[in-house]
């Protein structure tokens, strides 16, 4: 999917895959993930299996970027926040120090979601920036070859 959000009174352009979170579509995370400049790692409020594989997408994400990219934890759902007595006080203390922000939002209701994207835009344009500058440019002489190749 594209999405366009604004930074700094400008449009910026952004692109999101979403793997599902499902096993199958492991094998496909590396091919996303590889040129990404912000994860998103979402998990859902009334699902603690959705927490329990936070480390898996994170040890994914690690193995296929040659820069591990900002990561955000998402967790979806807070429309049901209250029915099942969530506490976000205990999630931030878990996993806060794990991730460059902690989010909640509703697909649902759409609550924060466009947050969390404005927010994923400015952390991976940031990296994106911080990242091009540091590349080193070569200088590229040229020489004699002797023979066809």
């Amino acid at each position: 999917q594209r999405k366009t959000v604004q930074l700094d009174k400008q449009d910026v352009e952004i692109y999101l895959w979403d793997t599902a979170g499902q096993e199958r579509f492991h094998a496909l995370t590396p091919l996303y993930a590889r040129s990404s400049y912000c994860a998103i790692i979402m998990t859902s409020i009334n699902d603690r299996g959705s927490f329990e594989s936070i480390n898996t997408w994170k040890e994914l994400l690690q193995t296929s970027c040659e820069r591990y990219p900002p990561c955000i934890l998402s967790v979806n759902k807070i429309d049901l926040e209250d029915s099942i007595g969530a506490d976000r006080n205990k999630i931030d203390q878990e996993y806060s120090d794990q991730f460059d922000c902690v989010m909640y939002v509703s697909a649902l209701s759409g609550e924060g979601i466009d947050n969390l994207f404005i927010y994923a835009a400015q952390i991976g344009y940031d990296f994106f920036k911080k990242n091009t500058a540091k590349k080193k440019t070569m200088d590229i002489k040229e020489t004699k070859k002797n023979g066809c190749c």
